[in-house]
């Protein structure tokens, strides 16, 4: 991208920021990526988690918490992401979690964003351990992953796993920390 170019404009989707993995990423994406070339825009379900506090005054990063009340089917999360969607009208949505992903993959149904980018960390994925809610989850990412460009997987078994029990996105890759600020 040269100077004169427009920043690509990502916006990072998430329950909250709790005290695992993917939002220790996030927290590190979004402290390390460079704001003049990326306008990140972080859209949390809930503003909260152990780890708010370390992106708050991140300067050039939007936190906006979508507060859509639970609803059946997480239908009020989708509706909410989708006006969101729109109003912001990002380059790239990245997502991380089944449970997220689904519902990016379904956003990107009803709204023309340009990319849509999932993140999985997980190594080792057994149906025979999750709940019947899990399990319900894995099948609908499965179903939406072919609305992902790209799936990113901090491990390469992982990833296999996830391609074995499904998923189909356009692309995948592996970033062995899950994150590539360059």
């Amino acid at each position: 991208m040269n100077n004169s170019s427009k920043p690509i404009s990502l916006m990072i989707v998430h329950p909250d920021l709790g005290s695992g993995g993917a939002e220790r990423q996030i927290v590190q994406l979004c402290n390390s990526i460079n704001k003049e070339k990326i306008n990140v825009t972080l859209i949390l379900y809930n503003r909260s988690g152990l780890f708010l506090d370390l992106v708050k005054n991140v300067p050039g990063l939007e936190i906006v918490t979508m507060n859509a009340p639970k609803s059946f089917l997480g239908i009020n999360r989708i509706l909410t992401l989708i006006r969101l969607i729109r109003q912001y009208r990002p380059s790239v949505i990245y997502s991380y979690l089944e449970n997220v992903n689904v519902v990016t993959g379904i956003c990107r149904i009803f709204c023309r964003t340009p990319k849509i980018v999932w993140g999985i960390r997980v190594s080792r994925y057994s149906l025979k351990t999750r709940s019947l809610k899990d399990v319900v989850i894995h099948r609908l990412a499965c179903l939406f992953s072919s609305q992902a460009d790209l799936v990113i997987a901090n491990n390469k078994r992982g990833l296999e796993q996830f391609h074995n029990s499904g998923y189909v996105p356009r692309s995948s890759k592996i970033i062995l920390n899950g994150i590539d600020s360059d």
